[in-house]
């Protein structure tokens, strides 16, 4: 059995510049690991929570589209 997990949040965000945090948590019989990072993005996105980098497509902005 595994578990998995994905937590992302947004650190600091202005009009074409954004830094945020991911941590991602693996534990089970095959992978087990802790994965911390710091991201960044140029350009004009959605907030981390919703955007496409972040699985959640109800929360999606439909006016803004991301590119990357």
């Amino acid at each position: 059995m595994n578990l998995h997990g994905v937590y992302w949040t947004s650190l600091y965000q202005n009009n074409f510049f954004d830094i945020y945090g991911s941590m991602d948590i693996s534990l089970g019989n095959i992978f087990t690991y802790v994965k911390p990072a710091v991201n960044f993005r140029l350009g004009k996105f959605n907030s981390v929570s919703s955007s496409v980098v972040y699985p959640n497509a109800i929360l999606i902005n439909k006016s803004n589209k991301d590119f990357f």
